[in-house]
């Protein structure tokens, strides 16, 4: 996953996916940033994948991500050869699983 290191623009960008895990910004072109809260130590593990369902990336954070408190993960995608369009990337922490719909755009 490529690191993007563009802070939101508006509130728009920012997708809340629960009190505490949040993504932005939801249009990208080269990083996003993950921000989430664990209220406990647990591994946590991300995967970016193509709408076809093909895996494009694994990541599996360092332990430093996986203990109590509030964390945000960079994921710099530029040296990949992604092309422009919709993107799911996959947050796991423990038994909690969620989606998230991403978008992008070599604009």
């Amino acid at each position: 996953i490529a690191h993007f290191m563009v802070p939101p623009s508006s509130v728009s960008e920012l997708i809340v996916l629960t009190p505490g895990v949040s993504v932005y910004p939801a249009v990208f072109r080269n990083e996003i940033t993950i921000e989430y809260v664990l209220s406990a130590a647990t591994p946590v593990s991300m995967k970016l994948y193509s709408l076809l369902g093909n895996e494009i990336a694994h990541f599996i954070t360092p332990a430093k991500f996986s203990i109590k408190g509030r964390h945000r993960v960079k994921i710099n995608l530029a040296n990949t050869k992604l092309s422009e369009g919709m993107y799911l990337l996959q947050f796991n922490a423990g038994e909690y699983s969620k989606s998230i719909k991403l978008i992008y755009s070599l604009q």
